[in-house]
């Protein structure tokens, strides 16, 4: 996910796919603030995860249903549910891993 378009792309695709099962809300994959990182970074922390919000439950099922188990990247999908209260406390650290990233960069400069 180094390259912009690249990234655009697994978005795009994510919920394209999800979309199939039910309505999609969001979609967020984990990016590092200089995304040259992001091989190094790949399973570490949330990188190398996406999170897919529904806006329902039944359409989430469907998705983690038939998404389960497949090949992505030529790694199987781990599809798990998370509670609304952790789904919010995996995009915080997110984004607090984000910023952390950038002021690293700053302080480097």
């Amino acid at each position: 996910l180094e390259d912009g378009e690249e990234y655009e792309e697994v978005l795009l695709d994510l919920a394209e796919e999800c979309g199939k099962h039910g309505a999609v809300y969001e979609v967020k994959v984990p990016r590092p603030a200089n995304p040259k990182a992001a091989r190094h970074l790949f399973g570490t922390g949330n990188y190398g995860k996406a999170y897919v919000q529904f806006v329902d439950t039944a359409g989430a099922q469907a998705a983690r249903d038939a998404i389960h188990g497949r090949m992505f990247a030529g790694n199987p999908v781990s599809a798990v549910y998370l509670t609304a209260q952790a789904y919010g406390v995996a995009i915080a650290t997110m984004e607090e891993e984000k910023q952390q990233q950038q002021q690293q960069q700053q302080q480097q400069q």
